[in-house]
């Protein structure tokens, strides 16, 4: 993502109890804030959504929750309590009972709020009369559970946990035979408090009282120690819950209960600035920061802040894709790696949906303008991307951002994975951050079409554009009512040049800080326009870890190149993991020209401002390239090999040869010889979408290609599993002559690593090839060989 250049502001965290203009959990909130956040939202009943890609958007996913049979969402919690089913259960991940219909309250209720809409409300209360005749089947108010799972948590207060079903990482997957229980009892539990919030449906939170209790009673009264144990296993934001069961409540266990369900193994080291997150499940994670950032405006304790603010400025420094996404296999990587996290599994939905709610969080505690910056960029790359504009309901778990794959949907009634729940919400909330508020001031964030009815001040304005088509935003004071502040606005670090701001048509007095905010220095009355022009040009967003490896983006629109569909399976699946042995499109092209003006040859349609076209050869010779967000249904390129013509001149004479592992005819011309070794697909629960070879008790050896006038040392460049057994070791030769032993037991897990071996350079003056042998030590394996390049130079690869 795009290092953004920001004047910080400095905000102060002001102690005590200031009762804000009220956002809906403002009107509910019991308990007293410590710190008092700088910023607040507005309700979403303040801000109603206009023509745009958004108001689109909203209004396709707002029928598929109107399509859904709540019967269907939970005949599993009527049978657990004894009580008959009203229907079969949705297919995929609810075919023997889920958690979806705690995502489906959360999307309800927000979907009414931002609407009005009755009929959304009617299903809402439907569900909370079929699950308080649930609660009243049990002795406790516990119906989230049968049985056998109530019992894995009362085994807690016992001192008994068995944490087992270890991931690839050796992280548990399942304690006391309760799989990743606390994940889904959290989709209810903030289902049910959205219901409330949200919607003021009080018997949500009539419901929801009893199973705070027999959780909190667990928490408070469990083994510190045997307890946190548990917190190895996915959670999905227990924390962040219960310190909102505690705002609306007052009562302090609730906030005891959520520090309980902090993960001091992963929170603490993080607040100390270690980045500990290698190898974790990413979505486990980000919701736990969620939860002490939330937890610091009811607590003294300055370490939740900063931990929130560490663990949010590591994911975007070195976890983050183009599209503002995160993970690949869902889990994240080494720090700073990029290239090697691109495959159909990458930038897990569900984790963007976290990083935004976090983010959001943050920016209303220290009004760091850093943190919108991100949103709009995740929001319009990530999030309007994962809806499939075409069918209501299918949206995507993983963003497969593999040159040359496509995503991957769900299907409106049988998958109903993770990120099926997200998406409820995602699509329901858009109006959340449009408009922020303090005491004296209105923020302008996200340039989307609205209004806004601040009904404290009385005042009233609309927001009208064509923006990311245009670079005109207008807003109109409809009525000043009360209000007597100044007007800022988001003044994103992307424009190019200054932004032009006008009152009425004239130039307007500014205080600007690009990369913060706009703050307007003229008063405004009823009925004056204000008019900003953003000017946007092409820039590239290079990849952390490769020099010559970036994306191409116009403002803060990711664009991507379309390749077509040949050889592309059906994209809606049931299945998450239904791609998982799709191939990539041959013959990725790369983007040769001045990078410096991009505009020069990737140009604009005159008939489409967000259509462009490469206008120069190099393989990429009318590659048609348009928003990602806009990208459905077909192969396409978001990361590309940059050059300008010298690097492309360059790396052709210093990337001398590579050999296609896999392909029989290119390890043809490369002269294979070998015994004992065979080709392989890499076939692990991910994926099985790339192949490698390898010879067991035996060698292989290739004949690589390089400029006999070259005086500079090669390299050979080898991919490697990260995390291979410990039979897997080697020599290298390079013309019979020992290289290099490797040993692959690295314990670099779900990754691929790039060995670089040095050649001496009296081994390859005057020669025009080269024969490189992989030979196995006795008794083991030498490989498996992903790929093979040999370059004097290592930045061109």
């Amino acid at each position: 993502m795009k290092k953004y250049r920001l004047v910080f502001v400095l905000s102060i965290l002001f102690l005590g109890v200031i009762k804000l203009t009220a956002s809906e959990y403002e009107q509910v909130r019991k308990a007293p804030r410590v710190h008092v956040p700088v910023w607040q939202s507005f309700a979403l009943s303040e801000v109603e959504l206009t023509d745009s890609y958004f108001k689109k958007a909203m209004d396709l996913h707002k029928g598929y929750l109107l399509s859904l049979d709540v019967d269907r969402l939970i005949p599993h919690v009527r049978r657990s309590v004894g009580l008959q089913g009203k229907g079969d259960n949705y297919g995929g991940w609810e075919k023997h009972g889920g958690c979806t219909y705690g995502h489906y309250m959360s999307a309800c209720a927000m979907m009414y709020a931002s609407t009005g809409e009755k009929a959304l409300l009617d299903k809402l209360n439907y569900m909370l009369d079929e699950l308080q005749e649930c609660q009243k089947q049990t002795p406790d108010g516990w119906f989230i559970t049968g049985k056998r799972g109530k019992e894995g948590y009362l085994q807690l207060l016992q001192g008994n946990v068995v944490l087992n079903q270890p991931d690839e990482t050796g992280q548990p997957w399942n304690y006391n035979q309760n799989g990743n229980s606390w994940y889904c009892i959290h989709k209810i539990l903030a289902g049910l408090r959205d219901a409330y919030v949200y919607a003021g449906c009080r018997q949500a939170k009539d419901i929801l009282m009893p199973l705070a209790d027999f959780i909190s009673h667990i928490a408070l009264n469990s083994n510190r120690d045997l307890f946190q144990s548990t917190l190895s296993v996915e959670q999905g934001g227990m924390n962040e819950v219960f310190v909102d069961i505690y705002s609306i409540t007052g009562d302090k266990k609730f906030l005891q209960t959520a520090e309980r369900f902090n993960h001091i193994n992963v929170i603490y080291p993080i607040a100390n600035g270690e980045d500990v997150l290698f190898g974790r499940h990413a979505n486990d994670q980000i919701p736990k920061f969620m939860g002490v950032a939330r937890e610091y405006e009811f607590s003294p304790n300055d370490i939740y802040y900063q931990a929130a603010r560490n663990f949010w400025n590591i994911v975007i420094k070195d976890h983050t894709l183009a599209i503002g996404g995160n993970s690949c296999y869902e889990r994240f990587g080494v720090p700073g790696e990029e290239s090697k996290r691109l495959d159909y599994t990458s930038a897990e939905t569900c984790n963007t949906y976290n990083m935004l709610k976090l983010s959001r969080q943050l920016f209303m505690l220290d009004g760091d303008y850093k943190y919108l910056n991100y949103y709009e960029h995740a929001l319009y790359n990530h999030i309007l991307a994962s809806q499939d504009p075409d069918m209501p309901g299918c949206v995507t778990y993983y963003t497969s951002l593999l040159p040359g794959s496509f995503k991957q949907y769900s299907t409106p009634f049988d998958s109903f994975w993770c990120c099926v729940g997200t998406g409820m919400e995602n699509h329901s909330k858009y109006a959340e951050s449009i408009y922020f508020k303090d005491n004296q001031e209105l923020l302008v964030n996200l340039y989307i079409p609205s209004r806004l009815h601040w009904k404290e001040k009385g005042l009233k304005l609309t927001l009208d554009t064509y923006f990311p088509e245009s670079d005109t935003v207008t807003v109109r004071m409809d009525e000043i009512g009360s209000y007597t502040g100044m007007l800022l606005f988001r003044y994103p670090d992307w424009v190019s040049g200054d932004a032009v701001v006008r009152i009425n048509g004239k130039p307007a007095q500014t205080e600007a800080h690009k990369g913060s905010y706009i703050r307007l220095l003229d008063s405004v009355k009823s009925g004056d326009v204000i008019t900003l022009v953003f000017t946007r040009n092409l820039y590239i967003d290079y990849a952390k870890d490769e020099p010559h490896f970036g994306s191409v983006m116009y403002g803060p629109i990711l664009l991507a190149g379309g390749l077509g569909t040949d050889d592309m399976p059906e994209d809606r699946v049931i299945d998450n993991r239904a791609c998982r042995e799709s191939l990539p499109a041959k013959n990725i092209p790369m983007l040769v020209g001045p990078l410096a003006d991009l505009d020069s040859w990737i140009q604009c349609s005159s008939q489409h401002p967000l259509r462009f076209t490469v206008k120069n050869g190099g393989g990429q010779q009318g590659v048609g390239l348009i928003p990602y967000f806009q990208m459905h249904h077909q192969r396409h390129i978001v990361y590309w090999k940059l050059y300008s013509p010298d690097e492309f001149v360059y790396r052709t004479r210093s990337l001398t040869d590579e050999v296609k592992i896999g392909d029989e005819k290119d390890e043809g011309k490369h002269a294979l010889q070998g015994e004992n070794d065979s080709i392989y697909w890499h076939d692990y629960f991910w994926a099985k979408n790339t192949r490698f070879r390898m010879a067991k008790d035996g060698w292989f050896s290739y004949t690589l290609h390089i400029n006999k006038t070259e005086q500079k040392p090669y390299h050979l460049i080898c991919r490697f599993w990260g995390d291979e057994p410990d039979t897997c070791q080697f020599d290298i030769l390079i013309d019979g002559n020992y290289l290099r032993t490797v040993s692959l037991n690295r314990k670099l897990y779900l990754t691929y690593v790039d060995d670089v071996y040095s050649i001496p350079a009296d081994w390859t003056r005057g020669k025009d090839k080269v024969n490189v042998t992989f030979r196995a030590a006795q008794g083991k394996n030498a490989g498996g060989l992903y790929e093979l390049k040999i370059t004097s130079d290592t930045n061109y690869r």
